[in-house]
């Protein structure tokens, strides 16, 4: 490894504050309250989850990675379906 920078996507707003990462899926998290999925493979947005009133602190994909969760400073969790892109539980 060189340490090289592989790849850098602006997606986000704002400043972002979580990521989680689920086989060749990244989700990122931010101040503006948007949630983006990343393809790996190709670099590029997937999906992009709205719903939050307030900035993204956390994000967890599900052990199968058809899932995610979001925590955020709006005092909310939200489980989404990822093929989808629908809130299954707040």
């Amino acid at each position: 490894a060189s340490g090289a920078e592989l790849l850098c996507r602006k997606g986000h707003s704002d400043a972002v504050w979580a990521i989680a990462v689920s086989g060749q899926r990244v989700a990122t998290g931010g101040y503006d309250k948007n949630i983006v999925l990343w393809d790996t493979r190709t670099g590029e947005e997937a999906r992009r989850l709205l719903g939050h009133t307030s900035g993204i602190s956390s994000l967890s994909f599900s052990p199968c990675g058809a899932r995610l969760a979001s925590g955020s400073w709006d005092q909310s969790v939200r489980v989404w379906d990822l093929s989808s892109g629908g809130v299954l539980r707040e």
